[in-house]
């Protein structure tokens, strides 16, 4: 049986071709993820959607769900946003997150004062972005969005992120965080840290350390490494 240890729900926005990769090459041994895709391409109307959705969560014997879009879970700011994961989280009838309330407990747990965020957004997702992390009370150093929509996303590579955090960087921040669930990472995220010297994190990343706590497993668990090893950058701060 998969997932005879864990399992973790995942609701994801139509498009995503990223997670579900990215999740496959890190979950622990005997840890599933299950997906429910929405099909909606309007960001708000997607929210909506997974609300609508979320009761079918109940059917995958998960113990946790992670609802998995950045963009539609901070466009309509801090207060919306901690209805919505209410919301969505006794749809679901099991613990929740979302991309952006991972991405905001990483930050606190790592206890970055000043960090700069870089996405593939286009430019009028940059000032909600913003707003929605001064209102969590964390400083923002930078902002940078590369400009596109889900298309032309799902066509970036690693050197995307790569290219994008390293150009973005400000000596004044204590830390980076790419954001986008559809923005390959995982290959990258040790790299940069090397580089910059400073932690560098991502959405996908701020998931399975969240979904690993929900779950109670080890940060770095051993049954990680296998044929290839892959895992995450340990966020112990």
């Amino acid at each position: 049986m998969y997932g005879w240890r864990r399992r973790i729900a995942l609701m994801v926005p139509y498009d995503n071709t990223v997670i579900e990769p990215e999740f496959g090459r890190t979950l622990p041994w005997g840890v599933s993820a299950h997906v429910i895709r929405s099909t909606s391409t309007d960001r708000k109307e997607l929210a909506e959607e997974s609300l609508r959705l979320a009761p079918s969560i109940r059917h995958l014997g998960a113990q946790v769900a992670l609802y998995a879009c950045n963009a539609s879970s901070f466009m309509q700011g801090r207060a919306w946003h901690d209805d919505f994961l209410s919301r969505f989280e006794a749809a679901a009838g099991i613990p929740s997150e979302s991309a952006t309330s991972v991405v905001v407990k990483l930050i606190a747990h790592r206890r970055l004062q000043n960090v700069v965020l870089v996405t593939p957004y286009p430019e009028w997702l940059l000032d909600p972005l913003r707003r929605f992390f001064s209102d969590s009370g964390i400083g923002v150093a930078h902002v940078v969005g590369l400009g596109l929509e889900p298309p032309e996303i799902n066509r970036l590579g690693p050197e995307g992120s790569y290219r994008a955090a390293i150009a973005a960087d400000r000596a004044e921040a204590d830390g980076l965080f790419i954001l986008a669930t559809n923005f390959r990472t995982l290959e990258i995220l040790p790299l940069l840290e090397a580089e910059l010297g400073k932690p560098v994190m991502s959405t996908n990343q701020a998931l399975m350390w969240a979904a690993k706590r929900r779950l109670g497993l080890p940060e770095r668990d051993m049954s990680e490494q296998r044929d290839p090893p892959a895992a995450w950058p340990a966020v112990a701060g």
